[in-house]
């Protein structure tokens, strides 16, 4: 026995100031941060390091040949016995002793005087039987355990209460009723899918050259700030005018340019010619011809393809930009215009040799003017598809487009 007193003020303070305890024992209150031995006696932590046995079931015999016997808070500041457990009062500071049960009904538990609405402790430990709920379901009835919770969203119908502040306006609807996605919450922050695959997209997506929405219409919203000289957000040619433009210039080049290279070529063929001067001049006229029949092929393509895109030409723009058959159309018209430059080059060529050497040009063979003629299109076979090379793609990059994030 040992005849230490200790001051009243410290009896059932959670510290043991006698040497086996006793101040500690019989305390009827409840001291968070002890271990409940029995329903009357709390003992302090120092009393569970030791070999004493100081409750009947021997519950506060914390080490059993070097085994933990009782549970420890998952902060690792306290021990505590088993029976404190999911028993629907708080023990350790973390809570870790109540807030990992399977079923926390706290809601209809008797209230001792540890939980009188009265804080004696920091952060209010004493005053809790549980984790604050605000799960969204309801426990207690007439789910008072979830009302006025802050920093919640609270649906306005179904099962679910509310939702934490952070899932609303994500895409994903969490409430019932989906009135933590609707358009009137969160327009400033997402835009609305046409086909709602998904329901919504970051407006930070909107326009950024990627197809967030399955049917692409974050690359096409109705307020769009792209802009674009040739194209508007509706149709591929965006002037009317130049749409006409290109159906008739594309049928006068395919049937004009078809009809005289019919009429030459017959005419090449058959030798009809007094010199050789008209068979060099018509052999440049059948390349000029078919040469801007390509071009011609290319704008009746373009136009039928802008038909194709009417009114959701922003839908298709990059697959169509991207296809091979618009750079099929591309390589078309560059051989087209370069081939003509070059044919019309050597036409001037040989008609100023014609002026200047009338005589030597009579008498010359055939292979004179058709060498000239196939390096012209040796050359514009070159610098046509060389855009389509990948290691020179990035020489051609005839603008840029920075999202609007």
């Amino acid at each position: 026995g040992s005849n230490k007193c200790v001051p009243e003020e410290e009896l059932c303070n959670g510290y043991s100031g006698c040497p086996l305890g006793s101040d500690e024992r019989n305390c009827t209150d409840c001291h968070p941060g002890n271990l409940k031995c029995g329903d009357v006696l709390y003992l302090p932590q120092s009393n569970l390091y030791d070999s004493d046995i100081n409750c009947s079931d021997g519950s506060d015999l914390c080490f059993v040949e070097g085994n933990l016997k009782c549970f420890r808070c998952l902060d690792g500041s306290l021990l505590i016995s088993t029976n404190q457990v999911c028993d629907g009062f708080i023990d350790c500071y973390d809570m870790s002793d109540e807030c990992l049960c399977e079923n926390q009904t706290v809601c209809n538990a008797d209230l001792d005087e540890t939980r009188d609405n009265i804080t004696e402790m920091l952060a209010f430990v004493e005053e809790l039987t549980q984790k604050p709920n605000h799960e969204n379901m309801p426990v207690c009835p007439y789910g008072f355990d979830e009302i006025n919770c802050t920093n919640r969203h609270y649906c306005r119908q179904g099962r679910s209460v509310s939702i934490e502040q952070s899932r609303t306006c994500d895409g994903i609807v969490d409430c019932d009723d989906a009135s933590d996605e609707t358009f009137a919450l969160c327009a400033s922050r997402r835009f609305y899918c046409v086909n709602k695959m998904p329901l919504s997209v970051d407006l930070k997506l909107v326009e950024n050259g990627i197809k967030d929405c399955t049917d692409g219409s974050d690359e096409c919203p109705v307020n769009s700030n792209k802009s674009s000289i040739f194209s508007s957000q509706f149709e591929m040619i965006g002037n009317p005018f130049l749409r006409a433009f290109f159906w008739i210039m594309g049928f006068a080049a395919i049937f004009g340019n078809l009809l005289v290279l019919c009429y030459t070529s017959r005419k090449f063929a058959t030798k009809q010619h007094k010199n050789k001067v008209q068979k060099s001049n018509d052999w440049f006229i059948i390349n000029l011809s078919i040469a801007d029949l390509l071009m011609g092929i290319y704008l009746i393509a373009t136009g039928i393809k802008g038909v194709e895109f009417s009114g959701r030409y922003c839908y298709y723009d990059l697959e169509w930009r991207s296809s091979q058959f618009c750079n099929i159309l591309g390589v078309f018209v560059l051989l087209s215009s370069q081939a003509s430059v070059f044919i019309m080059a050597i036409m001037t060529t040989f008609r100023i040799m014609g002026v200047v050497c009338p005589i030597k040009l009579r008498n010359m063979k055939v292979a004179v003017i058709a060498l000239p003629t196939t390096l012209a299109w040796v050359g514009a076979i070159s610098i046509s598809i060389m855009p389509m090379l990948n290691f020179q793609s990035g020489y051609f990059v005839s603008g840029l487009w920075y999202p609007n994030n």
